[in-house]
């Protein structure tokens, strides 16, 4: 391993940090990048997959903040160069290597890709279809998250159970359609299959 992972941003906006200071303790504290850089829902990210900032981290990658919050140091991004040497939230990425390999159901035309709205009372996601309308044909292939997870309501296998009850999956990867990364496609509309 060369001690970096690759990660998909998965929220609409993820604002970046920079470090402000640090605690006699040598614990971090982090503030946002000024000026404000925020990465869009479905960029790829590479980052450091061993960054330790203080002896709470466990090295890992994944870096503690003074209030216990979770980041992860971004080494790279294509799309937005400034990127690199910030910080992310770890909550606003998903690992892309952890997903499984579907294909949707041959037999439909096609199926239409969500986009997260918000949280209901519940903590249950409302999905709304993508504007732009992004539509993936009957056959083709992509990888869905398996650990992904937006409430403690959600399985933890990647199923996200939408505020209707019907359950979702988020693509991390579409060689075919990259624009369906970081969108969710109705699990009942995908089969196992491989990339």
């Amino acid at each position: 391993m060369d001690g970096t992972d690759e990660f998909l941003v998965v929220v609409e906006k993820a604002r970046l940090y920079q470090v402000a200071s640090a605690s006699p303790e040598g614990v971090p504290s982090m503030a946002p990048l000024q000026p404000r850089l925020e990465l869009g829902g479905g960029l790829h990210i590479t980052v450091d997959a061993q960054k330790k900032l203080s002896e709470r981290d466990n090295g890992d990658g994944i870096v503690h903040d003074s209030h216990g919050e979770a980041y992860l140091c971004v080494q790279s991004c294509q799309q937005q160069p400034r990127a690199g040497g910030t910080y992310v939230e770890r909550q606003a990425v998903v690992r892309i290597a952890e997903n499984t390999e579907m294909r949707v159901n041959p037999a439909l035309e096609h199926t239409n890709c969500q986009f997260f709205l918000r949280q209901d009372k519940q903590g249950k996601p409302i999905f709304i279809p993508s504007r732009p309308m992004v539509k993936l044909k009957g056959g083709t292939r992509l990888g869905v998250s398996n650990t992904f997870k937006v409430s403690d309501k959600d399985p933890g296998d990647g199923t996200i159970l939408g505020s209707g009850r019907e359950p979702f999956y988020l693509v991390v990867e579409c060689l075919e359609v990259p624009s369906a990364e970081g969108l969710y496609v109705a699990k009942e509309d995908v089969l196992p299959g491989e990339l």
